[in-house]
């Protein structure tokens, strides 16, 4: 990204803004905004990169920056960082094979269908047990997590729509997936940086105004978090996610 403009560099700064803003207040959507957008302003190498850094920035600070108790479900955390591992270096060969048009379709196709899937089952966490949701279920969304992460960086539908299913509550499924978000923004950029040539060519203006951007959106979105209802936070979350991915298919197809 180092031949990113000051006008790019702004765009990219206001899609992490908002990307942020959505993750904190509902505990996932980081990458179904911004990977559209910096996929839409960069190589995919470079924008997959930057989502990576600053979704992990965000979800660190959720866990850390807010002085409270955490709801993490460990066994959650761990069958999904389990069976997400394999699935990384896959993911390394999809980002190697498809050029920038083609993850565009993917991650709109993608988006759109989680978007439209979570929005039919909203209603089952409030059904379902809270016991262990379906550990074959949770093992297959962990499996595509983890190919998600250095695809194309949008690692959240599978794991929200299993916990969804599961029935956690509002705070266990923002803390549970920030951990695991945390885990494996990290793990895919080891991978992608130790398996991908330019992984690393990222500007130190997009680094600076991104993470100046997911700090202020993290904020805004803990606050809206403490105040909002979960019914609230869900249909927000989800008509967002829908249309950023008909946006990022729009903009591949075109």
């Amino acid at each position: 990204m180092a031949a990113a403009g000051t006008p790019l560099t702004l765009l990219a700064a206001l899609a992490v803004l908002a990307a942020a803003a959505l993750q904190s207040a509902t505990g996932f959507g980081f990458a179904l905004i911004a990977a559209p957008a910096l996929l839409a302003l960069f190589e995919p190498v470079e924008a997959i990169t930057s989502v990576l850094v600053f979704a992990l920035l965000v979800n660190l600070l959720m866990l850390a920056g807010e002085r409270r108790s955490l709801s993490v479900r460990a066994g959650d955390v761990a069958l999904v960082l389990l069976t997400a591992l394999p699935g990384l270096a896959l993911g390394v060969l999809v980002l190697k094979s498809v050029d920038r048009e083609g993850l565009q379709v993917v991650v709109g196709v993608s988006v759109m269908t989680a978007a439209a899937l979570a929005t039919v089952t909203r209603g089952a966490r409030r059904e379902a047990s809270a016991g262990g949701g379906g550990r074959v279920t949770g093992a297959l969304a962990g499996m595509l997590a983890g190919v998600f992460t250095t695809a194309t960086s949008v690692n959240g539908p599978p794991l929200v729509l299993w916990m969804l299913q599961a029935g956690r509550s509002a705070e266990e499924m923002r803390d549970s997936l920030s951990a695991v978000f945390v885990c494996l923004n990290a793990a895919g950029l080891a991978t992608v940086a130790l398996s991908v040539e330019g992984a690393g060519a990222v500007s130190a203006g997009v680094l600076l105004s991104g993470a100046l951007a997911a700090v202020g959106g993290w904020l805004a979105g803990r606050y809206a978090f403490t105040r909002m209802s979960d019914a609230r936070f869900a249909g927000t979350a989800l008509v967002v996610a829908f249309t950023a991915g008909l946006a990022s298919l729009a903009a591949g197809l075109v």
